[in-house]
């Protein structure tokens, strides 16, 4: 069976300004995919947006936290407006800080599990819908060795990936039916 072409689709990706994020948007970009990046950093994120698309007319950038439930909201309803839906979801934005349970900072450990998993759930429950009513899409979720397995001198990291790879089984199991596809990766 001959894969689906992405050139056209429209990507959501979180976490976008850096690192794996950014080798995403470059790779989804080359291959013709429309795309919304997000990032907490407005600066670099602008620059990727230009880099990926000097036209700004396929490539939008939508700076904030994805800890935050309404910036969120706000993120795949911009991410709707500028391209009509999502066809794809990357869940890549995520955070860790280091240190045994005994020596974390608890604004730390609540910032970890806002971004690394609230973020996750806040950005896949608002891009569902729309997926769900088409019969398609793509949901990603960025997991970690660490979910697998604890990270030494990473136990809240750890906790959070393990939250992430429930969540996509959960989500594999609740969207299967709709057409829509999950990957913990």
């Amino acid at each position: 069976m001959k894969p689906r072409a992405l050139a056209g689709e429209v990507a959501l990706i979180t976490g976008a300004s850096r690192g794996i994020g950014l080798a995403i948007a470059r790779v989804l970009r080359r291959e013709g995919m429309k795309l919304v990046v997000a990032a907490r950093g407005a600066g670099p994120l602008e620059a990727l947006a230009r880099e990926l698309d000097a036209s700004g007319v396929e490539v939008k950038a939508v700076a904030g936290d994805v800890g935050d439930r309404e910036y969120c909201r706000r993120l795949v309803a911009a991410a709707e407006d500028a391209f009509g839906a999502i066809d794809v979801l990357v869940n890549n934005a995520g955070l860790a800080v280091p240190g045994k349970i005994v020596d974390t900072r608890p604004e730390d450990v609540e910032q970890q599990v806002r971004v690394n998993f609230l973020g996750t759930y806040y950005c896949t429950r608002f891009a569902l819908p729309g997926m769900i009513a088409r019969g398609r899409g793509h949901v990603i979720m960025m997991d970690s060795v660490a979910g697998l397995k604890y990270s030494p001198a990473g136990s809240i990291y750890s906790s959070t990936k393990f939250a992430v790879r429930a969540l996509a089984e959960a989500l594999r199991n609740e969207v299967q039916a709709h057409g829509v596809k999950v990957s913990a990766i």
